[in-house]
């Protein structure tokens, strides 16, 4: 998604085509709202890479921008230079219904799960829509893998629980639901300086004897990034899929920043 072209008065005039201007102009123009609960890294990037216009009011910035950093009153109209392609490819979720439930019962009505109590104390009840793995433990306890959005993770916990009274086991209870984990895979159109990285991104490490690819945590959302030389990441750890799309967009930021992408 791309901002619509504003108004840009000749004090607000770029240095070139893509709107940058040198830190010392930007000062008087960039006005960081003091009052975002984001940490100053991500301002820092902000300040860097985007050209805020104070005055044009929005409630939330879309999860597709180049850089997402929630609610603010300013609109950033730096763009990446390639499309960032994000799949969300699994997402984990956990739900309970404080309730016992009798597992040998559920095996009996439904012969295709599987239940080896002396291998794993969980059951396995697999959907085919939408393609999910739900655990159930006879506390009541549910943990569910494979869905590829929030929406899919908890509609099939809620297609479980229905399967289950259509069939005579009671559940009194509405399940109660959250998402644990979210795994993403990103290709940022790019190659990646892995080794200049490492030096130049914090609370990351690269050791390529061991494993091809340089491990970076973020703090802000709390996520770790598998980076590949090919431009390919991995993103595990967010809670919210508007979490993926922030993290990618800072760390893809970071990068381009840094002089750490080859296109």
């Amino acid at each position: 998604m791309r901002w619509p072209s504003p108004r840009v008065t000749e004090r607000e005039r770029a240095e070139d085509d893509n709107l940058a201007i040198s830190p010392s102009k930007i000062e008087g123009l960039l006005k960081i709202d003091r009052d975002i609960p984001y940490s100053p890294a991500i301002q820092k990037t902000a300040r860097k890479t985007a050209l805020w216009l104070p005055g044009r009011s929005v409630n939330r910035i879309p999860r597709y921008s180049s850089l997402y950093v929630g609610s603010t009153n300013q609109l950033p109209i730096w763009m990446p230079k390639t499309t960032t392609l994000i799949s969300i490819e699994n997402v984990v979720a956990t739900a309970g219904v404080n309730q016992p439930i009798d597992l040998k019962e559920i095996t009996r009505l439904f012969p295709d799960v599987k239940y080896n109590p002396k291998v794993f104390p969980g059951l396995a009840f697999r959907l085919k829509a939408p393609k999910t793995c739900t655990l159930i433990f006879r506390t009541g306890k549910m943990v569910c893998t494979g869905a590829k959005s929030e929406g899919e993770a908890f509609k099939a916990v809620q297609t479980v629980v229905e399967k289950l009274r259509k069939s005579g086991i009671k559940i009194q209870n509405e399940p109660e639901m959250k998402v644990q984990n979210i795994v993403a895979s990103v290709s940022l159109g790019g190659r990646v300086k892995l080794e200049e990285a490492a030096l130049k991104l914090p609370r990351s490490l690269y050791e390529p004897e061991q494993f091809p690819g340089l491990i970076h945590r973020m703090l802000e959302p709390k996520t770790v990034f598998l980076v590949f030389a090919s431009g390919k990441l991995v993103c595990t750890g967010a809670k919210k899929e508007e979490e993926v799309y922030q993290a990618v967009s800072v760390l893809h930021t970071l990068l381009e920043d840094e002089g750490l992408m080859v296109y």
